[in-house]
């Protein structure tokens, strides 16, 4: 029921509950959400504009959805050198794998994933 109010108001960047919202969103864990949040990551990437990006790490860890996969390691390239934020990215990234790790359609996709994974973490 929330996700209809809370979705809107993260185009609202003058809000200063803007990290409450997008910790609520976390915390339901409605996929719908991980658009706009991949969105918010990216912009904050694209803009240098590192106001919210912990609180969307770790919502898109708590929500889980494979989709936020490209933004998480996009932004770990873009920030190595920032350890706090790096581990909730970390952290979100392992989640989301495991999780696909237990659906058979993914094991393939997540190998495959992984060992990617590994060449881009020797190239950061």
């Amino acid at each position: 029921r929330a996700m209809p109010v809370l979705l809107p108001l993260l185009q609202e960047s003058e809000l200063f509950c803007l990290s409450d919202i997008i910790e609520a969103l976390g915390d339901i864990g409605d996929p719908a959400a991980t658009k706009p949040l991949n969105k918010m990551l990216e912009y904050a990437i694209i803009k240098q504009d590192y106001g919210f990006e912990n609180d969307i790490i770790i919502a898109l860890g708590k929500i889980g959805d494979p989709d936020s996969l490209g933004p998480l390691t996009h932004y770990l390239k873009s920030r190595i050198d920032y350890s706090a934020e790096l581990q909730n990215a970390v952290q979100a990234v392992c989640k989301i794998l495991n999780e696909m790790l237990k659906e058979d359609s993914y094991r393939n996709f997540v190998s495959d994933s992984i060992i990617r994974g590994t060449g881009i973490v020797r190239q950061i």
